[in-house]
């Protein structure tokens, strides 16, 4: 049995904008304006998602690896794990 994640029209603002931001971010780098079923999954528990969010940007903002690489070693990791994504 599968857990549908949740219609994010009826979610709370924070999870509305941080949706929004994600699929702005997705759509800057693949050009789809899709949003990942993670972050819907996330949406199930507020503090779940800032988390997840708080890593995703430090992440991001880390300056001692060019951000070329940093998305190579993004895209290995998901291809070892099986990520659709």
């Amino acid at each position: 049995m599968r857990i549908q994640p949740p219609d994010l029209r009826h979610a709370g603002w924070f999870a509305r904008l941080l949706a929004w931001a994600t699929r702005r971010g997705v759509r800057q780098t693949t050009g789809k304006p899709i949003l990942p079923d993670s972050t819907r999954a996330a949406a199930w528990h507020p503090p779940l998602m800032f988390g997840v969010m708080m890593m995703e940007l430090a992440q991001l903002r880390m300056r001692s690896v060019p951000r070329k690489y940093k998305a190579l070693v993004s895209l290995a990791a998901a291809r070892r794990i099986g990520c659709p994504f």
